[in-house]
């Protein structure tokens, strides 16, 4: 028996309707610990039916179908667990300048984290430190795991805003307005503002 990335979608999709909110966008809303805990369970079921059976099951952390439907990625481009459970953390908290924790934090501190979290990775604290840490690319060869950066303030040299590309034109950030969210690149005010890419060596 295979449990395919579709059914499992569907699955998801039913247990938490919360999840979808127009035709394709995911809201911030998640699961409860209860739906998810179904889900694990119908996965766990399914896989020892297929071991029993003597066939092959495919299963995968459900953050993955998740964040399938909200980046628009194929769900098998999502099987960094610990970026997944990055994502869970951390998006929602809110924005504050300085900040560098769960009650607040600003854009490159949670690039910071991010990168020393997931990849093991130590970068500067600051926007200046990051945008040198690596090695500058077009905006075309943008891939998952590379540093996106805004000049958003003009009174200030260099880059002044930093967010963490997902794939797909989606990227993790502290907003000032929103805190940390997910946001499509290809939207006007990112087009104006983007200024360059770097990619560090992971």
């Amino acid at each position: 028996m295979r449990l395919t990335p579709t059914i499992t979608a569907l699955c998801l999709i039913l247990l938490c309707p919360t999840l979808t909110r127009g035709h394709d966008r995911v809201s911030r809303a998640t699961c409860s610990h209860r739906d998810t805990s179904i889900l694990s369970t119908i996965g766990r079921t399914l896989d020892a039916m297929a071991e029993g059976a003597g066939n092959t099951i495919e299963w995968l952390n459900p953050l993955a179908f998740k964040y399938s439907l909200e980046l628009d990625l194929p769900v098998e481009e999502l099987a960094n667990d610990k970026l997944l459970r990055f994502l869970e953390d951390w998006v929602g908290v809110k924005y504050r300048l300085g900040g560098d924790s769960k009650s607040g934090i600003d854009c490159s501190a949670l690039t910071r984290r991010l990168m020393h979290d997931v990849y093991s990775l130590t970068v500067g604290r600051v926007i200046p430190d990051q945008f040198k840490a690596g090695i500058e690319i077009a905006k075309s060869e943008l891939q998952m795991g590379d540093l996106i950066f805004f000049k958003i303030n003009n009174r200030r040299p260099g880059p002044t805003h930093v967010g963490f590309y997902l794939g797909n034109n989606r990227f993790i950030h502290a907003s000032i307005k929103k805190g940390v969210t997910i946001e499509n690149l290809e939207k006007p005010y990112y087009q104006t503002y983007y200024r360059s890419a770097v990619r560090l060596p992971k």
